[in-house]
């Protein structure tokens, strides 16, 4: 079952099998997940938490990979670049780090608001 979309969603696609169940599933999960995790990665940034935001990152790859949006996958993959980066004691931007969190910011917020636009339709 295509779905029309700004989005790229053919990964989704290939993942449900084309199964409009699990494909409103695991929309479901990545809107869930979108909404709850929005200030996660800039809160563990100022706290310092570099440990939380590494595990943080890692799991994120994993939802955004639903999202079939390239730009927010790629700011999380950099952002989780710079933490490991900075656990091995390497420097670390702050500028770039900054940019990345908005990025995910301002791009999970339009795909929350394209996945919601989606899960209305299907």
């Amino acid at each position: 079952m295509p779905i029309k979309s700004k989005l790229d969603l053919s990964y989704l696609e290939t993942m449900s099998g084309g199964d409009p169940r699990i494909m409103k599933t695991l929309l479901e999960t990545l809107l869930k997940d979108l909404k709850n995790n929005y200030q996660a990665p800039r809160k563990l940034y100022e706290q310092k938490d570099w440990i939380n935001l590494d595990r943080f990152c890692h799991h994120y790859k994993s939802t955004l990979s639903f999202s079939g949006d390239q730009v927010l996958i790629n700011a999380n993959l950099k952002l989780w670049d710079f933490v490991k980066n900075h656990l091995k004691n390497k420097e670390v931007n702050p500028k770039d780090v900054q940019q990345q969190l908005t990025i995910l910011e301002r791009n999970g917020q339009k795909v929350a608001t394209e996945v919601s636009r989606i899960l209305k339709n299907i």
